[in-house]
C-alpha cells in the first residue's frame, strides 16, 4: 500500500513526497506554530482520502489546542484512542501515562500476530490496519514520572514499522541525535543501548523536516548525511530550466543559508 504525502517541491518544481507505509518515522520541527497546524491540516485531509481506499487508524497524544483542533475538524478520521490535554472530555486516555499503556497493548497485540503467523498459523481475523501515531512536543508528553512512558515511546520507535505503526512527531525542538536526547530526558533509558540491544544513540529512527522561519523545508531522510532544500508546495518556484537561472537559484539558497536559516533551526537541537 503507498501511503504518500506531499511535502514539498524542488527548485525544478518537482513535488517531493514521504510514503508513510515505507517511512519509519517523521520528525518535524517548525519555527511557528502555524506552520505545524498547517502541515497537519494537510496530512489529516490526505488520511481521510486514504482511508476512503483501505482503512488506517489514527492515535494522537497532543498537548497544543491548535493541533488538537486540526485533526477533530470535519472530514477528518476519529482517532482510535487519544490523550488530549486542553479537552480531556474528547480523550479516550484520562493520562499521557494511561496513552502509552493503550499504545504498549496495541503493539503487543500487533506483535503477538506476527509471531502466529510466522509459525504458520492461521488466523481468521483480517491484519492490523497501518497507524500513525500524531504526538507534539514529545520531551513534554515523555516527562512522566513513570519509566514505561519513554520505554514504549523507544520500543515504538524501534520496532514501529514492522508492527505497521509509524509516529510523526511534531515540535519546536528539533529531533536531531533523538535517542540521545530521550536519554537525557529519561536517564533510566541507557540500559536499551547496551551492544547487544542493536540500538545505539546515534541510530536514525527516522527522517527529519525542518520548517524555517521563512518557510523553506529541510529534508533528510533516515541514514541520508544531508538535508534537500524545499519550497512550500503552494509556492513551489517554477520555470528553472535554463542553466544562468539554475545558477541564480543556487546562489540563491547559498545565501540562505549562510544567513542562518537552517543554522537558527539547528540551534534549538538539545545536542549536537
Amino acid at each position: 500500500m503507498e501511503w504518500i504525502f506531499p511535502i514539498g517541491k524542488t527548485s525544478a518544481d518537482e513535488t517531493v513526497g514521504v510514503d508513510f507505509a515505507q517511512l519509519p518515522h517523521l520528525f518535524l520541527s517548525y519555527a511557528e506554530e502555524a506552520q505545524a497546524r498547517q502541515f497537519c491540516s494537510g496530512l489529516a485531509r490526505q488520511l481521510h482520502r486514504v482511508q476512503q481506499g483501505t482503512h488506517v487508524s489514527l492515535a494522537l497524544a497532543l498537548t497544543r489546542p491548535g493541533l488538537e483542533k486540526v485533526f477533530r475538524r470535519p472530514g477528518t478520521i476519529p482517532p482510535v484512542f487519544s490523550y488530549l490535554r486542553h479537552d480531556a472530555a474528547a480523550s479516550t486516555e484520562s493520562s499521557r501515562v494511561q496513552f502509552f499503556r493503550t499504545l504498549h497493548r496495541e503493539m503487543r497485540r500487533r506483535q503477538s500476530r506476527l509471531h502466529k503467523e510466522a509459525s504458520g498459523v492461521r488466523l481468521r481475523t483480517l491484519p492490523y490496519p497501518p497507524m500513525l501515531v500524531v504526538l507534539d512536543e514529545v520531551f513534554d508528553i515523555l516527562q512522566a514520572p513513570q519509566k514505561s512512558v519513554a520505554m514504549t515511546f523507544l520500543h515504538l520507535l524501534h520496532s514501529g514499522r514492522e508492527l505497521g505503526m509509524h509516529v510523526l512527531a511534531v515540535s519546536a525542538v528539533s529531533y536531531h541525535n533523538l535517542v540521545r536526547q530521550l536519554v537525557q530526558v529519561s536517564p533510566r533509558l541507557k540500559q536499551k543501548f547496551r551492544p547487544a540491544s542493536g540500538i545505539g544513540t546515534g541510530a536514525a529512527l527516522g527522517a527529519e523536516l525542518v520548517i524555517s522561519g521563512d518557510d523553506l523545508l529541510f529534508f533528510r531522510p533516515a541514514g541520508a548525511p544531508d538535508y534537500q532544500r524545499l519550497y512550500p508546495l503552494q509556492e513551489g518556484l517554477r520555470e528553472v530550466e535554463d542553466s544562468s537561472a539554475q545558477e541564480r537559484m543556487r546562489q540563491y539558497i547559498a545565501q540562505a543559508e549562510q544567513s542562518g536559516q537552517l543554522a537558527e533551526q539547528r540551534s534549538r537541537y538539545l545536542l549536537q
